[in-house]
């Protein structure tokens, strides 16, 4: 190979690395852009008491779960996700991590886990 074909290949190469790491900054900026805050605490509260509040709240806590309070919340916030989006719990509501009330509780663990709604869904 002569200088010039090599000096090509390298230019070529250098235009497609620059490209490349363009297009994905715009992609990383564009979700995060478009990501949705996580729910105040207290709207979230309001739900967790009325699905979740019989077994896990005011000295309830079967499972070793308790939902008294947001670092409750956010302490166990992976098992209580993962028990929702299994329909393991509310116990014996398998949908409701379909319902709008579902999916709000849903968006707030996956914002405190720093996950987005693509990730590790199950759906």
């Amino acid at each position: 190979m002569d200088i010039r074909a090599l000096a090509r290949k390298i230019q070529f190469s250098s235009a497609s690395a620059t490209w490349a790491t363009s297009v994905f900054a715009c992609l990383l900026n564009a979700s995060t852009v478009t990501a949705e805050p996580a729910p105040p605490y207290e709207q979230v509260h309001r739900i967790l008491t009325a699905a979740c509040g019989k077994c896990h709240m005011n000295g309830h806590h079967r499972g070793g779960i308790q939902l008294n309070t947001e670092l409750q919340v956010e302490r166990d916030a992976e098992v209580i996700l993962t028990s929702i989006e299994t329909s393991d719990m509310p116990y014996m509501d398998p949908t409701w991590n379909q319902t709008a009330q579902g999916k709000l509780v849903i968006r707030y663990l996956k914002a405190k886990l720093g996950q987005t709604d693509d990730d590790n869904s199950l759906e």
